[in-house]
């Protein structure tokens, strides 16, 4: 063997490389997980305070705010989001909600009120009003035809004006808009005597020095010039020629310029000529229209101007909503303009809901366009929340329509979060989601339509929107035509004749009489009413667009619990239904719920963590922050949905304090030794593959040792195969043993094992050197060539390993529970037994207490029988195996069988199983046995 005398230099220098190189191999790994070690240092962590999470109860405001990227926690844990204007919208909501009747009680409803408002609109625009009473009936007129005299009149702007005759002329010849005229005289007058004057003599409004310079040099006097007088498109200039001539100089100038072509307008206009192409002859106004019908379109004009102010309040909070959702697809007028489908489903607990209904009619509200769209769902969801982040979160974000046509939010920049957040959201919304319960027909049907709230205002708005497109191209027709404020005009001109003529009232009833005395009637102008359509038209349109796949009728009852879980198994698929969970409640025998309620929410297990991977199995450092299922997927958002629904319903109130938030405990500040995970897996297949090339030298020194007869040649000089294996152990446990103590020191002052007892350590891997040169005994009488040994067993050793890889995978991915038996089985390979052990090593390791003395015979594994005390044993075990099978086979089975006759020497003959007996060879040295004859002797 190695330990033999050289006879030369060279090749004993050769021989002490070759077996340093074999006891040295096998640190390579190690020193290489030495420098990895020191790459990655152990780490101290603080400590750890978590944010509160809202439920259900918390209310929906700060339930959308947990979606926000990011927040600072403040002294409680609760997320702050400084940029948000949350604060100013809910103080918006407040003020418009106290200053308005809109949300009380007593109100029908929005749906009702816009279909009142449709009515009424109707109503006044079918009312019929005399033919003379406005100036919109009458024809229009040329200045120069109510003058008393046009000569003196032209003499004036040329003279006192500084006009030239030719634009003195055109203005005199152009036409008055008595449209405009009646749009610009009301109450743009700043002085309390010009505002007090009516419309039945137009000359003493609009011929006041005021009047005139506003309109001439006011801010939109130019424009205002062009709407009263008309002139040709090519005469414009006459107009600019003339403002410029007259607006000239200061303010003092002016206004005396003006005063003095207000006295120079009353005294040449022509009072009865204006009068009788005006139709403004008194008698006339009440001989058209009944008190029947004045009461009437007075009822309905103040039930508009009522229903107006409400419009101004939804106008208000739709433009707290971001702008923009129905962009790219049509204009706010034209989707006004066009039909949305109506759903006058009265929302509730066992309401039915077609989802395929609903998707088909936002494909038909959203176009053609977006119906082809598979990412329109995606994209108005998106587009929703990007709009909502500066109020809720205080940041603006910009969707990049290239981004957006991918269909993902990766793409778009959304961070790990909020893709995990708004992508389960999206899903579950648009999945047709449904909580089923049992058993309906019971009070808990109460506590459904309780905790079904939520869901039920989110389907009445989506209503309300749908009506409001319906009747929203009406409203704006109406508008647009002018009808409102010819009717307003009409009753504001008529009040003030009858507060100066009472005596026409005679024979009216008193009623109608303070009615049309009072006359008080304020309506916004026509642009300011169409801005608000517009604004109320895109947030309807964007909700529509949004809610168009999305189904709210969330609950579905059923008798019992047995017809849940019949319909999930059945049915549901067929239905396209996603169950999302059941909720099943114990009743009283006659339907009602008892004081102690008790219920158990039973939720579909993909929403769910499995019990066995609920938590570790074994302890180490650091907070359990990776799962939250019961959170994240609803189940604790749906126990707090129905705690509260049972408090309301027994209380006969709506609880709305305090609302529910769940946060995790603080953990105190730590270590985190990320290195110490790959440890349990790293360490036995570093030492498998460290020692498969000593392995593999061992057996083919063995072998090679008995095909070159050398065995043979000292059993002739009187040494027996007892002394053949213990010279083999001894060279290979003390060239073993160098590896293993250079190894302790590497692992334990190398910061791998920093915790650990040295002399557990070196004690373990000892008792693994013996049980591998016990296994190299073993392969080594198998084989008579010493090439093919050393290949054979190196593949062997290794394969040998593959029962721990089994057992890890079953423990750790599959999460199934190996007995202590089962594992003494596997042990009984070496490899496995090491792999066994070396767990223990990582796991009290990354505990931070390391396997010590008083734990070698306890597991860190909850529920695990074996430990590292078993696996030494097995190691041990596995030695005195692998020992008593190789001296059993070597001396029963031939290793070499050569047809006609029997070999001697190393050579043995098979024998009997059971009983070893050896051949006995005579004949001195001549090797030749007597075949079949010759005498046999027991072995041993």
């Amino acid at each position: 063997n190695s330990f033999g005398l050289c006879f030369s230099v060279s090749p004993c220098f050769l021989l002490q490389w070759v077996l340093a190189f074999e006891i040295f191999i096998p640190l390579v790994l190690f020193f290489i997980l030495l420098g990895l070690r020191q790459k990655k240092p152990a780490i101290p962590v603080k400590e750890a305070f978590y944010s509160a999470a809202p439920l259900t109860s918390a209310g929906i405001i700060p339930i959308m705010q947990s979606l926000c990227p990011d927040g600072q926690r403040d002294e409680f844990g609760f997320l702050q989001y400084k940029n948000s204007t949350v604060t100013q919208l809910l103080e918006r909501l407040r003020e418009v909600v106290e200053q308005n009747r809109l949300f009380t009680s007593d109100r029908p409803g929005l749906g009702q009120d816009l279909e009142n408002l449709q009515q009424h609109l109707e109503g006044l625009s079918s009312t019929p009003l005399p033919p003379d009473y406005n100036f919109t009936r009458s024809p229009d007129f040329t200045l120069a035809s109510v003058l008393k005299n046009q000569t003196l009149f032209q003499q004036f702007l040329v003279k006192n004006l500084s006009l030239s005759s030719s634009t003195a002329n055109v203005l005199l010849n152009s036409t008055v808009s008595l449209m405009e005229v009646e749009v610009s005289s009301p109450s743009s007058v700043d002085t309390e005597s010009d505002s007090a004057m009516t419309l039945c003599g137009p000359q003493g409004l609009l011929l006041t020095g005021s009047m005139l310079e506003l309109l001439t040099c006011g801010e939109r006097g130019d424009a205002e010039l062009r709407k009263i007088l008309l002139l040709p498109e090519e005469q414009q200039p006459v107009l600019l020629a003339y403002r410029s001539s007259v607006c000239r100089g200061g303010p003092a100038e002016r206004s005396e310029r003006f005063r003095q072509l207000s006295q120079e307008l009353r005294e040449q206009i022509d009072t009865q000529s204006i009068t009788e192409k005006l139709h403004l002859e008194q008698p006339s106004f009440l001989a058209a229209l009944s008190p029947a019908h004045l009461r009437v379109m007075l009822k309905d004009l103040a039930d508009v101007e009522r229903l107006l102010k409400d419009l101004d309040l939804l106008s208000a909070l739709a433009r707290l909503l971001p702008k923009g959702a129905c962009a790219g697809q049509k204009s706010a007028s034209s989707i006004a303009n066009g039909t949305w489908p109506l759903n006058t489903t009265t929302w509730g607990p066992n309401t039915t809901d077609s989802s395929t209904e609903e998707a088909s009619q936002g494909g038909q509200a959203g176009g053609k366009e977006e119906a082809e769209n598979p990412h329109s769902q995606f994209s108005a969801f998106v587009q929703l929340w990007a709009g909502l982040q500066p109020i809720l979160c205080g940041n603006n974000r910009i969707i990049e329509p290239e981004a957006l046509k991918q269909g993902n939010m990766s793409s778009l920049g959304f961070t790990s979060k909020e893709q995990r957040n708004l992508g389960l959201l999206v899903h579950l919304m648009t999945a047709n989601p449904k909580i089923l319960y049992s058993p309906i027909g019971s009070q808990v049907d109460k506590v459904i339509q309780k905790a079904n709230e939520t869901f039920a205002f989110i389907g009445n708005v989506t209503h309300y929107a749908r009506v409001w497109l319906n009747i929203s191209a009406q409203l704006r027709t109406f508008l647009e035509e002018g009808r409102l404020q010819g009717h307003l005009k009409w009753l504001q001109q008529l009040s003030s004749e009858l507060q100066q003529h009472p005596q026409l009232l005679n024979g009216t009833d008193s009623e109608l009489m303070q009615a049309l005395l009072d006359g008080n009637y304020t309506i916004p102008n026509t642009s300011t009413l169409l801005e608000q359509l517009d604004t109320i038209d895109n947030a309807a349109c964007g909700w529509s667009h949004f809610m168009s796949k999305v189904s709210v009728d969330v609950f579905k009852g059923f008798p019992d619990e047995d017809s849940i879980v019949n319909y999930t198994l059945n049915q549901a698929y067929q239905d396209n239904v996603s169950v999302f969970a059941s909720v099943i409640f114990q009743t009283n025998k006659d339907g009602t719920l008892p004081p102690h309620v008790q219920y158990k929410i039973r939720q579909n297990s993909s929403f769910t963590e499995k019990t066995n991977e609920i938590r570790r199995a074994y302890w180490r450092p650091g907070p359990n922050t990776g799962g939250k299922f019961y959170f994240l997927y609803g189940f604790v958002w749906i126990q707090d949905m129905m705690e509260r629904a049972i408090i309301n319903t027994f209380v006969g109130h709506d609880v709305v304090e305090p609302g529910n938030y769940v946060q995790m405990f603080p953990y105190p500040c730590y270590t985190r030794d990320d290195f110490l995970f790959v440890i349990e897996h790293m360490m036995p297949l570093c030492m498998v593959i460290s020692w498969v090339y000593s392995v593999a030298m061992m057996i083919q020194h063995i072998v090679a040792e008995k095909e070159h007869r050398l065995k043979e040649v000292m059993k002739m000089m009187g040494l027996n195969n007892a002394v053949h294996w213990v010279a083999w152990f001894i060279t290979g446990f003390v060239q073993l043993s160098i590896s293993v103590t250079a190894l302790t020191a590497i692992l334990k002052y190398g910061r791998v094992l920093l915790h650990s007892d040295p002399l557990i350590i070196w004690l373990f891997l000892t008792i693994y050197a013996v049980a591998t040169i016990m296994f190299c005994f073993l392969v080594s009488v198998i084989y008579s060539k010493a090439k093919l040994a050393s290949a054979c067993g190196g593949i062997i050793y290794f394969l040998s390993y593959v029962p721990y890889m089994y057992v890890a995978i079953r423990e750790e991915v599959a999460h199934d529970k190996i007995t202590a038996f089962e594992k003494c089985i596997a042990s009984l390979m070496s490899t496995t037994a090491f792999g066994l052990g070396s767990k223990y090593f990582a796991l009290y390791e990354v505990a931070g207490v390391g396997i010590q003395w008083r734990t070698i015979s306890q597991s860190p594994v909850e529920g695990d029988d074996f430990n590292l005390g078993l696996s030494m044993m097995m190691l041990i075990i596995d030695a005195a195996v692998y020992g008593v099978l190789t001296w059993y086979i070597e001396a029963v089975h031939p290793e070499i069988l050569l047809v006609g006759q029997w070999t001697c020497g190393d050579v043995g003959v098979a024998l009997v199983w059971g009983w070893s007996y050896q051949a006995q060879c005579d004949g001195g040295g001549s090797g030749v046995c007597h075949g079949p004859a010759a005498v046999l002797r027991p072995a041993l």
